[in-house]
């Protein structure tokens, strides 16, 4: 996997039948961890921010209650977009 995170082959030779292979392993690669692990990674940040407000928003409104609901929006509101996508 280090030929596809650093965008250029091992070997030297440019013909395409070589190439092909470590293409195909990128694009998996790449499928692997754009599409599966920050898509799950989101979803699981996501729901522990759902829950957290539903925990804070019981409590009473305090000085730190009213931060760490804050928090929890503003990192809902980072998480999301992976998840549209």
């Amino acid at each position: 996997m280090k030929q596809c995170l650093s965008g250029i082959s091992a070997n030297n030779d440019s013909s395409l039948e070589q190439d092909k292979p470590v293409a195909d392993s990128c694009v998996i690669f790449d499928f692997v961890i754009s599409g599966i692990f920050i898509s799950l990674f989101a979803l699981i940040a996501y729901i522990g921010n759902v829950l957290s407000l539903v925990v804070f928003c019981r409590r009473p409104k305090q000085t730190t209650t009213i931060l760490q609901i804050s928090l929890a929006i503003a990192d809902t509101v980072f998480v999301t977009p992976p998840l549209l996508v």
